[in-house]
């Protein structure tokens, strides 16, 4: 990795109190310069891919290749290709191999690497797609994603540099008293989604106005909630706002319109993965449609028993990431489901574009209401940390505002004590007015269809000002 490609990645992942200090610094540095060249090097080859689809096929075998190599020096691959050798398969395609799913993830662990546990970052997965598992990825895997992901927004007009307002899961410190802070290095303006109250709200909007923010970077369910109360006072920001980048949600249509009317048309939602195997921006004029990139990784849809579904079809996602080489995970099934709108042919640079992309789990109550009556966003609780290791499922109950059951499934050899630890990071990152109550039950029943459902909310939203205007 690169001395500056480090840099910006430690930078990122420093605590709060390291990145207010080196900020100063990095913020008067030139974008260009404190990116890196492994990101200018990355965004030239998306460019080049896009605008050519032999270039796209070329740097996807060899992408492959480099991974089937890294495959075969894993202890789980090994005995994968092995079988398949035995079956008179000497050179295997990608489509030749079984379909990895999360639960072969997590039992295979570090049996999957090509490389020691010490040069790699463990990190578990959000869980909206099932159960969370640990994931073992590159360190400079972040400068390279960020590549893509400015890529994307730039079909709406984003340019390196241009300042956010991100309202999605961060811990900031004193979260009570100033719910918000803002990084001068990275250009961001950091907003709890855990304070949507009126009167924060509004301090909230002071900053975007002040700070001359361009774009509105979160959760939908977040957004929305700081739009519609916007809308409802007739707040205009000093600097027109260019632009909203949605993240990690579905974006429904009612959310898209009070989004649009009150901060900007110019909305691109966009696809991840924690897992890093496929990132996805929507199809500019096309709502709800996706087209995955192509130099990030190899995405699929197929059906049931693992073939290619024809377009128009619905089938499960599945795909091989290339930014991080050092946990192969080859035809990675997602999870998630969409329906085939344009296969992915070396005619048009392996280029997959979906519509009515679902994630298994169920999100159709996507907030907890905390004792004011304040609604927290659900997928901003989110727990990507070590000590969801304690846990094998879970479920959040809410009847009261203020309270919230959380059902645990505990890990075997795991303790109630060991889950507590959960807890607390909640708190610390959620603030007052929610007191979580920890339950453990041996089994959290599946959904229709077999769906996760990660919240059971009783309570009549509409009471509290979702799917309503804002009421105060």
């Amino acid at each position: 990795m690169r001395t500056l490609d480090r840099l910006r990645t430690a930078y990122a992942g420093s605590p709060p109190w390291m990145r207010r200090s080196a900020s100063l610094v990095v913020g008067v540095l030139p974008v260009r310069l404190t990116l890196g060249h492994s990101f200018q090097e990355m965004r030239d080859t998306i460019r080049r891919c896009e605008a050519d689809p032999i270039v796209a096929s070329s740097y996807r075998r060899d992408q492959l290749a480099q991974l089937m190599r890294n495959a075969r020096r894993t202890p789980y691959y090994a005995e994968v290709f092995s079988q398949l050798d035995r079956r008179g398969s000497e050179t295997p395609e990608l489509f030749d191999l079984p379909i990895l799913t999360r639960d072969t993830v997590a039992e295979q662990g570090e049996r999957l690497l090509s490389v020691p546990r010490s040069s790699v970052d463990a990190s578990r997965t959000s869980g909206s797609s099932g159960a969370s598992i640990t994931v073992f990825l590159d360190r400079d895997r972040s400068v390279r994603e960020w590549a893509f992901i400015t890529h994307i927004w730039s079909r709406i007009g984003y340019r390196l540099g241009d300042s956010r307002a991100l309202m999605r899961g961060h811990t900031l410190p004193d979260v009570d008293d100033q719910p918000w802070e803002y990084d001068r290095g990275l250009r961001e303006l950091r907003l709890s989604p855990f304070h949507l109250a009126p009167d924060v709200i509004d301090r909230y909007l002071e900053q975007i106005s002040s700070r001359r923010i361009r774009y509105i970077h979160g959760h939908p369910s977040a957004v929305t909630l700081l739009a519609r109360y916007a809308q409802s006072v007739g707040w205009q920001p000093v600097e027109s706002i260019r632009g909203v980048l949605a993240m990690s949600e579905p974006l429904y249509s009612h959310q898209r319109q009070v989004i649009s009317e009150v901060l900007s048309p110019n909305i691109m939602p966009f696809y991840g993965l924690s897992e890093k195997v496929a990132i996805a921006g929507e199809v500019k004029g096309h709502p709800g449609r996706y087209e995955f990139e192509p130099c990030y990784g190899a995405a699929e849809v197929v059906s049931p028993n693992g073939h290619p579904v024809e377009e128009g079809q619905y089938g499960r996602l599945v795909s091989t990431g290339f930014i991080c080489k050092s946990m192969p995970l080859l035809r990675y099934d997602t999870g998630d489901t969409c329906r085939l709108v344009q296969s992915a042919t070396e005619g048009n640079g392996f280029r997959l574009v979906v519509e009515d992309l679902q994630p298994r789990t169920l999100r159709d109550q996507e907030y907890l209401v905390k004792e004011s009556g304040t609604l927290v966003p659900m997928n901003a609780v989110d727990m990507q940390t070590a000590a969801m290791e304690s846990i094998h499922d879970y479920l959040f109950v809410q009847t009261t505002p203020g309270e919230v059951q959380f059902r645990v499934v505990p890990r075997p050899g795991a303790t109630l004590d060991d889950v507590q630890v959960v807890v607390k990071e909640l708190n610390r990152k959620i603030g007052a007015g929610l007191t979580f109550h920890l339950t453990s039950v041996a089994e959290i029943p599946a959904g229709p269809r077999g769906k996760r459902r990660f919240l059971v909310q009783e309570l009549d939203l509409s009471h509290f000002g979702a799917g309503t205007p804002w009421s105060g």
